[in-house]
């Protein structure tokens, strides 16, 4: 009997030392997961940063490219003016050279005597000398506009040279951002399954804890069965000890029965020998039979449990100032939770409620189901108000 205690005993001992281990390795599993998803969401921010500044980045230099083009064009165009203007200025040089080849030409062929020429040749040369001079004055003009444009054209080539490269090196700087960008939403997106993969093991978890904590009250009933069963077998074990004793008096009180007979017998042979000549023989003397009574315990039958409950680990509750401040930094609708920015590190503690804040009002209230150093899980416990991203939070 007492075995038999003491392996139901032992059974449930043995039952929930199993389901602490698998508990334990449950939350250790929680915690690393809780620690993966901070690390990915600092990569994720710093991703996303850098991908604002590499757009800011895209941009200026889109403008830059913008201007420079423009100011390439506007440069062509003076360009393209300056170069028609010293086409100009050429056919009026050829214009005059041959209008002066022509004056000679035709001063050289007139034939004129002496007293004619006399008096009009002074004021004849005059004005060639004149028109020679200002001819002069022009090809020195059309010669100085030459080499201003010969310069400007110099000028305006290594300007074309350098915005080239210029456009060169900023197409490919675009060419590496655009990359960049490429490689940084390819990142992105890829950190972004990996939180939804890590919400659906909180939901996983969070229903494996569910079951758990009905499967430990089923355990815990159970375990009150069998409490009440143990106590009364050991009132039936008290009662059959009480029995037995019983018993046992009797059996004693029947001992000494047969002991009484067993004398009187002897006397009556004794004296049967002593009066022998009255006729009276004793032919043998009486057997008694000692009557034992054997008594049999009922068999105790004890049914194993199934399985022994075990509560959840309790967590020792920190303390978190009363006008600490957090906010919403995930929403999970269909599954009824949200993540906050405050963990561990602040005090917080599982089984904790926090307050949402719009306006200086409360507008639902949170309790928290998983911790990490700086991120917490927390049910939403009123329909009332819909959570958001950003909202903000206190104890």
């Amino acid at each position: 009997m007492e075995q038999k205690v003491k392996i139901v005993i032992l059974s449930l001992v043995a039952l929930l030392l199993v389901c602490g281990f698998v508990l334990f390795q449950t939350f250790t599993a929680n915690q690393l997961l809780e620690q993966e998803k901070e690390g990915l969401s600092v990569k994720n921010k710093d991703l996303t940063d850098r991908v604002n500044s590499l757009k800011k980045d895209y941009d200026t230099l889109e403008s830059k490219y913008s201007s420079i083009n423009s100011k390439l064009s506007k440069i062509t165009d003076e360009r393209d003016e300056l170069k028609k203007r010293y086409e100009d200025l050429m056919q009026a040089r050829e214009k005059l050279t041959s209008k002066i080849k022509e004056l000679q030409e035709s001063s050289a062929s007139a034939p004129v005597t002496r007293e004619q020429t006399q008096a009009p040749n002074d004021d004849y040369w005059a004005g060639v000398l004149r028109d020679k001079n200002a001819i002069s004055m022009q090809l020195e003009n059309l010669r100085s506009d030459s080499r201003d444009l010969k310069i400007n054209n110099e000028q305006l080539q290594r300007e074309k040279n350098a915005l080239e490269l210029e456009i060169n090196s900023l197409n490919q700087e675009k060419q590496d951002l655009a990359r960049q960008l490429e490689y940084a939403q390819k990142q992105i997106i890829y950190n972004k399954k990996v939180v939804d993969n890590i919400a659906l093991e909180l939901v996983g978890e969070k229903n494996d804890k569910l079951q758990i904590n009905d499967s430990a009250k089923s355990l815990k009933t159970d375990n009150e069965v069998l409490r009440r069963q143990l106590q009364q077998l050991s009132t039936r074990k008290i009662d059959l000890e009480k029995k037995i004793k019983k018993l046992q008096d009797i059996n004693l009180e029947l001992e000494k029965k047969v002991k009484e007979m067993d004398i009187l017998v002897k006397d009556k042979s004794v004296q049967s020998t002593n009066v022998a000549g009255a006729g009276f023989t004793v032919d043998g003397t009486e057997k008694v039979k000692e009557n034992k009574e054997n008594v049999e315990l009922p068999p105790i039958i004890v049914r194993p449990s199934e399985a022994v409950g075990k509560q959840d680990p309790v967590f020792s509750k920190g303390l978190i100032s009363p006008g600490g401040l957090g906010k919403i930094i995930s929403v999970n609708k269909d599954n009824n939770f949200v993540l906050v920015d405050v963990g561990d590190n602040s005090g917080l503690a599982v089984g904790d409620k926090l307050h949402i804040y719009k306006n200086d009002q409360v507008v639902s209230v949170l309790e928290v189901i998983r911790l990490s150093k700086t991120i917490a899980a927390c049910d939403m416990l009123n329909d009332s108000y819909t959570p958001q991203v950003g909202d903000i939070i206190r104890r």
